[in-house]
């Protein structure tokens, strides 16, 4: 009886070993899965930033392509006035000496 005392004894404790390693399995895959989980949530929280950024950094681009556009067609606009106002001027003075060439000339005024 002592030996079978002893070999219950030797299968309880092979069988207290083999629930640990089964409980020690146990806790480690929900520790995978826990840290996965956690894996996971992290890349979705950096993947928000990540998204939140671009955004960000396209807004100010097209602020910035805006305001470019903006002062480029500013000073296309100021350029065309000038030159408006250049050709203008020139066409008066065409137009004066035009009218001068055609028109007879006064008694006593020379034509040049």
């Amino acid at each position: 009886m002592a030996s079978r005392s002893l070999l219950e004894t030797v299968a309880k404790h092979e069988l207290a070993l083999l629930q640990r390693i089964a409980q020690a399995e146990q806790e480690a895959q929900q520790r995978v899965e826990q840290a996965r989980a956690e894996a996971a949530a992290f890349l979705q929280e950096q993947n928000e930033k990540l998204d939140a950024e671009v955004q960000q950094r396209r807004k100010q681009a097209e602020e910035t392509r805006n305001a470019e556009v903006r002062r480029m067609q500013e000073q296309c606009q100021q350029q065309l006035r000038e030159w408006r106002e250049r050709v203008a001027h020139k066409m008066e003075t065409i137009k004066r000496e035009m009218i001068r060439q055609v028109l007879p000339t006064t008694a006593g005024a020379e034509r040049v």
